[in-house]
């Protein structure tokens, strides 16, 4: 009869289970007759409400124990009798439950490295945001709270916690004296019922642990009595939550729709009538670690039906308070959001297959080649050359605007020579004052000046059997030319202060950004050293004649910051592309490289749009007029007038540079031109 009458009612509810959902108590009446009433369990709330999708019940050993009618018409073939009690997995893969489980364990799987964020020992009432009244008094070694109303009293740690980029975890240290031990919350700043919230401890029976979200239990462990000083924790990490009790775990739980917070804090609830002492506090993080997949999307075990399923649980009070091994979840069909999101996955694998085709142009590995990036006329000549010149033993001349890749251009050459396997050292000329790029390139011995405490290589010699790359070659002085050209007659050098001839085997790159023989009719460069270096020349073109690189170097840019800054940007848009193709570039490949960095940092997007890019329209102009100012002083500057000055400036360059409106380097020129000695205008010590 029983049996019947409990049939009877899941068929009220399109709801099919083997639990009970009601129970039946039986009053007997003076008569000898019976009557009997039936309670409603309440396992089953609001389920008219979801009819539209599936809803099961599914218990600690993965077994089906419930189903409606929208689950039961997906297997038309199966009785309802063949399905209760058998294993999820006969229809569905995965099974929500295993689901849950494999993510669980590869949180658990990666190691956590806990750092100390703040400690509370003896903590104090103004650690606290106190809710309600809650009664706090202190002792030498700890703080007592009582809660004398009749709901639970909250006690939260005014630390806001970023969830967002760190795992986290609290350890609190305390003692029952009266009822029982204090629970855990992680949530919000005022965790009530109704705020988003995780509680993690005791049950008000005193008989087992138990995980809550919004008063809905998620799990739950039976448990003995306990009593005396313990030490709990409560890990937050990813979508996991850890208790442990004395460094036992007591609870493990993957949670798979864990809500947003607004403002995230540790808590501690303590029961009505309940009094605990508190010792210790601690809050310790770690950086969060990224899921593989936690997209909760299962699918029929049916290999004909391509339909995909999200699932969520069902927040069911009745039924956790009743059942603790049951969880309840829904399936929703998301068969349509899941082709959509194939389209667009679709679309983005051919836009990033575009972007591959260029970035396949860069090559596989990443030696010089790739650096020296393009395929012009211009570039493609270019490389063709230098691949026959670094073949031999000549000296090579690389000239080319400021910003257009000398540099790079020299490491292609370095690492396409013989020499490959030896050193490639660079020196900037034009970082170098003038009285120190003799000791820099030639070296010294110990003694030579004062000061030099002990020998020093000099980098043609850091560069033997390697190459040695001469930048902005006009900075050395007429006196160290003839050095240098000495040694490109016989591969010796005498360190300053030294007698002794080294030979060494270099190879010499020399650069400038302006053409060497317009130097020599200026008298900034000897007249031999320019025949001796002008055997072999490549003329790098300014990015504006050699517009159709931008793409693939703005690539190669972009793979680079990304190395940096750990983004996945996979090139740039259509339309920012026309814009930097349009744009004459007066700083070349460094203004270049800087515009994509600014670009780059503002993206939020997989690509770079034209929004992102900012382009100075006035660099041209700036830049011409500068360049005429320069030009003007560099042909009216005489001897007498220079000399002048630096007097006045106590000989100071960049007074005298400033003097002039021009730049210190066009002061340095100058100074070389007509052979003045800074140093003798300046004060004696």
């Amino acid at each position: 009869f029983i049996k019947k009458v409990m049939l009877r009612h899941s068929g009220i509810s399109d709801f099919y289970t083997d639990l009970p959902t009601c129970s039946l108590k039986l009053y007997s009446t003076a008569s000898d007759n019976y009557l009997g009433i039936i309670t409603d369990t309440e396992i089953i709330p609001n389920i008219h409400s979801a009819l539209a999708n599936h809803i099961i019940y599914v218990d600690a050993n993965n077994r089906l124990r419930g189903f409606n009618d929208s689950f039961r018409n997906l297997w038309p073939d199966h009785s309802i009798e063949s399905m209760l009690g058998k294993n999820v997995e006969d229809f569905l893969k995965p099974s929500p439950l295993v689901f849950q489980k494999s993510m669980l364990n590869e949180i658990l799987l990666k190691p956590t490295h806990w750092r100390l964020q703040r400690e509370y020992n003896n903590p104090k009432k103004a650690d606290f945001i106190l809710h309600d009244t809650c009664i706090i008094t202190h002792s030498t070694d700890a703080i007592t709270c009582e809660n004398r109303e009749n709901d639970n009293q909250f006690i939260t740690l005014r630390q806001q916690l970023d969830i967002d980029h760190f795992d986290y975890r609290l350890i609190v240290d305390c003692e029952m004296i009266k009822g029982g031990y204090p629970v855990l919350v992680f949530g919000e700043k005022e965790p009530f019922n109704e705020k988003p919230s995780y509680l993690a401890g005791e049950d008000g029976k005193r008989d087992g642990f138990v995980l809550k979200k919004r008063g809905y239990i998620l799990s739950r462990v039976p448990y003995k009595e306990i009593s005396g000083r313990k030490v709990f924790s409560l890990e937050v990490r990813s979508q996991a939550f850890i208790l442990e009790m004395d460094g036992q775990k007591l609870i493990q739980y993957f949670d798979i729709e864990c809500p947003k917070f607004v403002s995230a804090h540790f808590s501690l609830s303590i029961r009505s009538a309940n009094v605990i002492k508190i010792y210790r506090l601690k809050i310790e993080s770690s950086p969060k670690k990224s899921l593989l997949n936690v997209d909760s999307i299962i699918r029929l075990n049916k290999p004909e039906d391509s339909r995909h399923l999200a699932f969520s649980h069902i927040e069911n009070i009745g039924l956790t308070m009743r059942f603790k091994d049951i969880t309840a979840y829904m399936l929703t069909d998301v068969t349509a959001m899941q082709e959509k999101v194939h389209q667009y996955r679709s679309r983005y694998n051919e836009e990033k297959a575009r972007s591959t085709i260029l970035a396949g142009r860069l090559g596989e590995d990443r030696d010089a080649e790739d650096d020296f990036v393009g395929e012009s006329r211009l570039i493609a000549e270019i490389k063709d050359k230098g691949r026959i010149m670094a073949a031999s033993e000549a000296t090579i001349l690389i000239q080319g605007e400021t910003g257009t890749g000398k540099e790079v251009l020299a490491k292609f050459l370095h690492k396409k020579s013989h020499k490959s396997s030896g050193q490639f050292v660079k020196i900037d000329c034009s970082a170098i004052p003038s009285s120190l790029i003799e000791s820099e390139l030639f070296g010294y011995e110990k003694g030579a000046f004062t000061g030099a405490v002990r020998g020093r290589k000099g980098r043609l010699e850091l560069a033997n059997h390697g190459t040695l790359f001469l930048d902005e070659l006009s900075n050395i002085g007429l006196d160290i030319q003839a050095k240098l050209l000495q040694f490109l007659q016989d591969r010796k050098i005498v360190r300053i202060g030294g007698d002794k001839p080294i030979q060494l085997d270099v190879r010499i790159i020399a650069a400038s950004n302006t053409r060497l023989n317009v130097l020599v009719k200026n008298g900034l460069i000897r007249e031999d050293l320019y025949y001796r270096l002008n055997m072999m020349t490549l003329d790098l073109p300014p990015l504006r004649e050699r517009t159709e690189d931008i793409p693939l170097l703005s690539l190669k840019i972009i793979r680079d910051l990304n190395r940096i800054h750990y983004k996945e940007i996979s090139g740039l848009a259509p339309d920012a592309i026309t814009q930097l193709c349009r744009y004459s570039w007066p700083g070349n490949i460094r203004e270049l490289e800087n515009v994509l960095r600014h670009a780059h940092l503002f993206c939020e997007t997989d690509v770079i749009e034209s929004r992102h890019i900012v382009l100075n329209q006035q660099n041209d102009n700036h830049l011409t007029s500068t360049n005429k100012k320069v030009s003007y002083h560099l042909k009216e500057m005489t001897k007498e007038r220079l000399k002048e000055l630096f007097r006045k400036h106590r000989g100071i360059v960049a007074a005298v540079a400033r003097d002039l409106n021009i730049t210190r380097k066009a002061c340095y020129e100058n100074v070389r031109k007509f052979e003045i000695d800074i140093t003798s205008f300046r004060p004696s010590k």
